[in-house]
């Protein structure tokens, strides 16, 4: 299964002033569990625990409406529907919350949107409070290490190196790669751009837009059979699972790679974006997201020390 929950009032976020009152000096980590292939951590929102999700695919701090009441968080009113997947689109509602704290970054007086997000709890098989996106991530490069099970924040003067940096642009908040995807093997290859999104949890590539409507996309489509490939925002997301000839993401090419197409995601039909990267390419290492110097890191390793300080497993 897969989640879609691109810019969430992006603009919202993006004309906000985040108050940053605590962060790593260096760098400092924290656990994370890997549940459904989703980093679910531990944060506080306004001093009350709440179970959180890293989302890179999040373009805001997102709120599941239950949570919100539960907290105390004021609701505004409805602002739109979220852009995500699915064929049952949820109300957004925007709120502030007065303090945000992950590990050891903390944001005061930060915009976020409500929302319900129950399809997403349901098919991920925990609840989900707080899907933490954006906001986080402008902080300081963040390091995913999913063997070793745990987050590292930095400091953005203390980016960790990087030997084959991938470029990333920043569109409405989420990060976006260009890959070069070779539908099949008699097929000339194509340029496309993906959202690198932590939330797409099962499948390596998921691409729609005007990619379904090329002969190569349409010749592809033809191969699979119609299925539920993910869940999101709006309930489950239909498509076909299929086989392409070969995806390469910068230095990096993956041959005979399992991907999705859907014409179920309204982000995808913007023309901008063509899809989402997904999880399986990079849960055998690490991945870091720097969002200040526009690039991610693959780390094909099977542990990263990276010497940041923080709990014990």
């Amino acid at each position: 299964m897969l989640l879609t929950k691109f810019s969430l009032i992006a603009a919202a976020i993006s004309a906000a002033v985040l108050s940053v009152s605590a962060r790593a000096q260096s760098a400092q980590s924290i656990p994370f569990q890997l549940e459904d292939n989703l980093v679910h951590i531990d944060a506080t929102l306004d001093g009350k625990p709440t179970s959180a999700v890293l989302d890179s695919g999040t373009g805001a701090i997102l709120v599941n409406r239950d949570s919100a009441a539960r907290l105390g968080l004021k609701e505004g009113a409805a602002i739109g529907v979220a852009p995500g997947g699915g064929t049952h689109p949820e109300a957004l509602y925007p709120t502030v919350i007065d303090r945000l704290t992950v590990g050891p970054v903390s944001l005061a007086a930060t915009p976020a949107v409500i929302m319900n997000t129950h399809s997403l709890s349901a098919s991920a098989g925990f609840p989900i409070d707080v899907l933490v996106g954006t906001p986080v991530f402008l902080q300081g490069p963040v390091r995913i290490d999913y063997p070793a099970r745990r987050v590292t924040f930095y400091a953005p003067e203390n980016a960790p190196a990087c030997t084959d940096p991938i470029p990333l642009a920043i569109k409405n908040g989420v990060p976006l790669a260009m890959v070069t995807l070779k539908p099949a093997q008699s097929a000339a290859p194509v340029t496309l751009y993906l959202y690198v999104d932590l939330g797409t949890r099962h499948i390596a590539a998921m691409i729609g837009g005007k990619f379904l409507r090329t002969s190569d996309g349409q010749a592809l489509w033809a191969h699979g059979a119609p299925q539920q490939i993910g869940t999101g925002t709006g309930g489950a997301v239909a498509g076909i699972a299929v086989k392409a000839d070969e995806l390469t993401l910068g230095n990096r090419v993956y041959p005979a790679l399992p991907i999705a197409l859907t014409k179920d995601v309204p982000a995808f039909n913007t023309g901008d974006v063509d899809g989402t990267l997904g999880v399986p390419l990079w849960k055998e290492g690490a991945i870091t997201f720097d969002y200040a110097n526009h690039h991610l890191c693959l780390t094909p390793t099977a542990h990263v020390d990276d010497g940041a300080k923080g709990p014990a497993r």
